[in-house]
């Protein structure tokens, strides 16, 4: 249903571009990870159209404020599929 790629530049600061894409329309949720797995910040959650898309996320949490240097996931959920991948962020 949906392609998740890597994230590039990887590692990067003080942003990076994730990019997808999705074959069928669907809610759908991109979301940061720490390796915790506690939730660092939610970049979308809406419906997507069919198609490419690309994603920024800029290195800071839901509450705007810089995350701390290392590793991250992010998640991919399109209905009850999801992808995940890891990146890393330098200060």
């Amino acid at each position: 249903k949906y392609i998740l790629y890597q994230n590039y530049p990887n590692p990067f600061n003080p942003f990076t571009e994730i990019p997808f894409e999705v074959k069928e329309q669907g809610q759908a949720s991109l979301v940061v990870y720490n390796l915790k797995g506690e939730q660092i910040r939610t970049i979308f959650k809406r419906i997507i159209k069919p198609g490419k898309h690309t994603c920024v996320w800029d290195g800071k949490n839901d509450y705007g404020e810089k995350v701390g240097s290392g590793v991250y996931v992010y998640v991919l959920r399109i209905g009850s599929v999801k992808q995940m991948k890891k990146m890393i962020y330098m200060k």
